[in-house]
């Protein structure tokens, strides 16, 4: 799954998660029922490799008329080679074919193909004052999962 493969790579990161979190997180994967309803809805974008296997996804969704990225996966064999970004255009593409005029998003700060990575995208941080009720909530729920939230932060692009 590559949900799971994408997740052994913040294992190998010092000092993450920090000392005392719940690594648990870590193990946990998008829920089925919302995924196939998003899958329903074309909201979900896979890369695959030259046998038609799957080794990307990236999962987009409207929250408070922006286009939202729910998450952004790749097996890790795979990582570095620009299949990300390549999501993230097509996410992007997404995005403006439906007229949203932002793409927010919620990663960690601390993680290097995180929020440097977005921040190299052009995506800047939300001042916490400036959320929305939805992010609230998704913070709310990322705190719940066992994110460390402590380093978390919401970006966007303006499109």
């Amino acid at each position: 799954m590559i949900e799971l493969d994408a997740s052994k790579r913040f294992k190998t990161l010092e000092n993450f998660p920090p000392v005392n979190a719940d690594a648990s997180f870590l193990d946990q994967t998008f829920d089925t029922n919302t995924l196939l309803a998003l899958i329903e809805k074309e909201q979900v974008f896979v890369a695959v490799d030259n046998t038609k296997t799957a080794v990307g996804f990236i999962i987009v969704s409207e929250k408070s008329g922006c286009a939202y990225i729910e998450e952004v996966d790749v097996l890790i064999e795979h990582g570095q080679k620009g299949l990300g970004k390549a999501l993230l255009d097509r996410a992007f593409s997404w995005a403006r074919e439906r007229s949203f005029k932002r793409v927010l998003l919620s990663t960690a700060t601390n993680v290097p193909w995180n929020g440097p990575m977005y921040a190299r995208l052009g995506f800047t941080p939300i001042a916490e004052a400036n959320w929305c009720d939805e992010m609230r909530s998704i913070y709310a729920d990322e705190k719940a999962k066992g994110l460390p939230v402590g380093d978390r932060v919401f970006m966007e692009l303006l499109l």
